[in-house]
């Protein structure tokens, strides 16, 4: 960010003083048929919005500034000067310092909607510049036409231009600015040149020059070529890694740039399918006290709990997460509910229940049970009527309103895992107790006894959900069931065994 500054406050300086010379000459009547004064009013237009896009970049910005300014904008304004019958004699009006200014804003534009087009736009405005004999000289504009070349696929490109520029000037061999050399590296990468990538990155890190000047960007970009081309084994990218958080953790860089380096990384990881190097370097920042964001949890989250994920990867991960106040404050519901969802899917519902426990003692927690449905779900599916009770309880006791979608899973997960007791009272029976006879009873058709249960059950409490829903639904299952059976010819009589129908009670008395 402090190199983006730098750059713009240089380039505006420049285009502030050819503003003043203007102003200077049309004060002096001998100069005031100068052709450099009386330049167009799209020429004009051009320079004054390219230099208050410039200033707002700074949060230097006039505060009547109109706020739809943007990069884009002065990109319109310089496609107008192009478009022009007269194109020729206005691009030669633009300023060089405007030109840099423009390729500067276009180069650090945020909007990703616009985010390949303005690489084009960069090299348009550096070719007119040439063509019109008019080169730019500054080396930070250059690195900028570099790298919109690279971002075109144009590699074989970068390497001719920066040859040529390395051309010797007054018997001086120039000194390539490390902005160069990273695109140089890029360049090479793409190439599928790997070698002549690590060389140069070898002698950045060698030669006296660069010594001071070496970027965290630098490494970056060697970690993404080497993961695209796969040209060194996970051992000597982890030197890289533990090379690369050596510089991240000085003071010089803050937070910001330390987590964007992590996601950069990490998504180059994922890209790639290096899930080892993602795991390790993901696991390396945190003990190196780098903070995480959103982001990096969705990175993570998106490479580890996808369909084909192996659970101990996911499982590997929640620990990583779960160890690290860096990382377990940034926990939400949502992050929890999908590593519940994911350890039900992977059918370790123990895990997904460990998550549910760290899910009740977080802050984020805002008694909601729509993230556990997925694991009453798999309790109801899998007939576990124990541990689906259990959690209704759990999350119960701190005052959560239960969905019926849950109620209807736990009084599933009773009907199918509840087991009868030979020696059940319903009147000394606890609450629990009851719900699990009730559940069992309504399924097997066992009438009478169901409605004692749901009698005993009405008499004790009015407010517990899960009585209403057992009552409701049993009764309804047992209504339907009877009247299905019923309307075929079938007669059927409630016993302490179960419904039988006319056949069964004819072959009885006979």
């Amino acid at each position: 960010h402090r190199g983006r500054q730098r750059i713009h406050r240089a380039l505006l300086r420049k285009l502030d003083f050819e503003f003043q010379s203007e102003a200077d000459m049309l004060v002096d009547p001998e100069e005031a048929d100068s052709t450099e004064v009386r330049r167009h009013i799209l020429v004009r237009e051009l320079m004054t919005t390219v230099q208050q896009v410039g200033y707002a970049e700074l949060g230097e910005s006039d505060s009547d500034m109109q706020p739809s300014l943007s990069a884009m904008t002065a990109w319109d304004q310089y496609n107008k000067i192009a478009a022009h019958s007269d194109s020729a004699t206005l691009l030669g009006q633009i300023p060089i310092s405007t030109s840099s200014l423009l390729i500067c804003e276009l180069n650090f534009m945020r909007a990703p909607q616009n985010y390949h087009r303005r690489f084009e736009n960069i090299v348009q405005v550096w070719d007119s510049c040439s063509a019109q004999g008019r080169p730019i000289a500054s080396t930070a504009v250059f690195s900028m036409y570099l790298r919109a070349l690279n971002m075109l696929g144009r590699h074989q490109m970068v390497l001719s231009k920066v040859a040529r520029w390395c051309e010797p000037h007054d018997d001086k061999k120039r000194v390539l600015p490390i902005s160069m050399m990273r695109q140089l590296i890029l360049a090479y990468f793409c190439g599928n040149q790997p070698a002549k990538a690590m060389d140069l990155f070898f002698y950045i890190k060698s030669a006296p020059e660069y010594h001071q000047r070496i970027t965290p960007h630098i490494y970056a970009t060697v970690l993404r070529g080497l993961l695209q081309t796969k040209h060194l084994p996970n051992q000597d990218l982890y030197i890289l890694v533990e090379d690369l958080l050596d510089l991240l953790t000085q003071p010089a860089y803050d937070a910001g740039p330390r987590t964007g380096m992590l996601n950069e990384i990490l998504q180059a990881s994922y890209k790639f399918d290096n899930i080892a190097l993602m795991t390790y370097v993901f696991e390396r920042f945190l003990a190196r006290g780098i903070a995480i964001n959103n982001t990096t949890l969705g990175i993570m989250l998106r490479s580890s709990c996808g369909s084909n994920s192996d659970v101990r990867d996911i499982h590997s991960l929640y620990k990583t997460i779960m160890a690290s106040d860096l990382a377990r404050v940034r926990m939400s519901e949502h992050v929890f509910a999908t590593f519940i969802t994911a350890f039900v899917r992977a059918e370790r519902p123990d895990y997904a229940l460990k998550v549910v426990y760290d899910l009740l003692a977080h802050e984020c927690w805002n008694q909601g049970v729509w993230h556990l449905h997925e694991l009453f779900a798999y309790y109801a599916d899998t007939a576990m009527a124990a541990r689906a009770l259990d959690l209704f309880r759990l999350v119960d006791e701190d005052g959560v309103q239960m969905t019926w979608r849950v109620c209807t899973c736990v009084v599933s997960a009773l009907s199918r895992g509840g087991q009868i007791s030979e020696q059940f009272d319903p009147q000394s029976a606890d609450i629990d107790t009851l719900l699990t006879m009730g559940a069992v009873y309504g399924s097997e058709g066992h009438a009478d006894q169901a409605l004692d249960v749901f009698t005993e059950l009405n008499s004790r409490t009015t407010a517990d959900p899960l009585v209403f829903a057992l009552i409701a639904i049993k009764i309804h299952q047992m209504i339907s069931t009877y009247a299905e059976r019923t309307s075929t010819g079938f007669r059927f009589e409630p016993t302490s065994s179960g419904l039988r129908s006319e056949h069964e009670l004819h072959m009885a008395t006979s």
